[in-house]
């Protein structure tokens, strides 16, 4: 009786076992297919991150090609697109949701979305007049300078402290980009003192180097919305309606100076308008050339949307770690003939290391920028940029959903989030000063 009884005992235990493994892996079948929607969306606006963002330096780069003669008309024929798609979308949020919180309508918040657009202009005039000149895969690599930029940057002006990992990542892409430039500047120091250097070899050394340059005001940028925004969070479409505003008007204010000469490539204002005039014939008679511009834009405003979206499903470090693969993705891009026809570039062994050392650096930077920053600032807490993006859009946006608000991204501070708050029973009286 008794090995009966521990026989059937046994028998149960195995029964029950077996329930529970089942009842566990039915538990987890239940959890997977009730999550699939959301892991579905967040695959498939991580990919469209990636894409977008390799696609507008694919786009960007065959703009060059095209409209390389009329820079000024492709900085704002895209400014001024950016202005209508925002100021479309700015009016479709005041009508749905009643208008802005006080606190996003200050003349402090307000100018500081203007200097963030007068300083991406700055960007933007260095980046596309240097664009016919500077190969895609160095755009690419250039553009990864605004991260140590941006450090140094915040580490000078608000004193921030960072990580040993975010500065040995920082040194590592100083080293990867020197690698690339540095055996031209040496070429060009030796030919100099013997014998003449060919043209178009020095004026390519000395356009990367204005490319190059270009990244300090988008940099100083990326620091002040930290800064700024740092107490007050504001709603991305908001910010780059008037900050594509402030661009397209600085934009706008510095025209004259391309009439300048050594500055601008215009003789006169005649010479200045009749370019206008040629580009705009371009775009109206030849396809492929509205076709770029038109893939130019698009692709920036896919980016700039799909990283905040990737950034309210998921997280500002996952965003990040994402785009750390658009600049191998857009370097093997630049090689490829079915992309890029007839301008197909081939990436050198020089050009290669550059780029794996320069990888390796961010990576190393982005797998440590979570909350390692600490500055000695104590009001508002200022610590690096948590997006720091190298070349998305025509406006760089550090959106980072620091709130986790559960609103739609179109919905955040607006009227709609004072009514959630107020049928909570949690909202706090919101300062209207400037």
């Amino acid at each position: 009786i008794l090995v009966e009884f521990l026989a059937s005992s046994q028998q149960d235990l195995h029964s029950c076992h077996t329930w529970i493994r089942h009842s566990r892996g039915m538990t987890e079948v239940a959890g997977i297919r009730n999550n699939f929607p959301t892991l579905a969306l967040q695959l498939l606006l991580s990919g469209g991150l990636l894409v977008s963002n390799v696609g507008q330096r694919l786009s960007f780069k065959s703009l060059g090609y095209m409209l390389g003669p009329f820079p000024y008309f492709v900085l704002l024929s895209i400014s001024l697109a950016f202005v209508v798609a925002f100021a479309m979308a700015y009016i479709f949020i005041v009508w749905k949701t009643g208008g802005w919180l006080p606190e996003v309508t200050t003349y402090r918040t307000l100018g500081t979305f203007w200097v963030i657009g007068a300083l991406n202009a700055l960007q933007g005039v260095g980046m596309v007049f240097a664009n016919p000149h500077v190969p895609g895969y160095l755009q690419a690599l250039l553009q990864q300078a605004v991260i140590p930029m941006t450090l140094m940057t915040s580490v000078l002006v608000l004193r921030s402290r960072y990580s040993l990992q975010q500065y040995a990542a920082v040194l590592v892409i100083i080293s990867g980009i020197l690698l690339q430039l540095c055996p031209d500047i040496m070429q060009l120091d030796e030919q100099s003192a013997s014998t003449s250097l060919p043209a178009g070899q020095s004026l390519s050394l000395l356009w990367s180097l204005v490319f190059l340059t270009a990244q300090v005001p988008v940099a100083c940028a990326a620091v002040l919305q930290e800064y700024a925004f740092a107490m007050v969070h504001v709603n991305v479409f908001h910010m780059m309606f008037w900050a594509s505003t402030a661009q397209f008007t600085t934009l706008l204010v510095m025209a004259p100076l391309d009439t300048v000469p050594y500055v601008g490539d215009s003789a006169s204002e005649q010479s200045f308008l009749a370019k206008m005039a040629a580009a705009w014939h371009i775009v109206r008679s030849d396809g492929a050339a509205a076709w770029a511009l038109f893939l130019c834009v698009a692709t920036m405003l896919l980016s700039q949307l799909t990283q905040a979206l990737v950034v309210k499903q998921c997280s500002a470090t996952y965003a990040v770690l994402c785009m750390a693969l658009v600049l191998p993705s857009s370097a093997i891009a630049f090689t490829l003939p079915v992309l890029m026809g007839s301008h197909a570039e081939v990436l050198g062994s020089t050009a290669l290391g550059a780029l794996c050392v320069v990888f390796l650096g961010v990576v190393l930077y982005r797998a440590g920028d979570s909350g390692s920053a600490a500055s000695k600032v104590k009001s508002p807490p200022s610590p690096l940029p948590k997006i720091c993006s190298a070349g998305v859009g025509i406006i760089q946006s550090e959106y980072s959903n620091a709130k986790h608000s559960n609103l739609p991204l179109w919905e955040e501070q607006t009227l709609c989030e004072a009514d959630t708050h107020d049928n909570s029973g949690g909202f706090m009286p919101l300062s209207g000063g400037p």
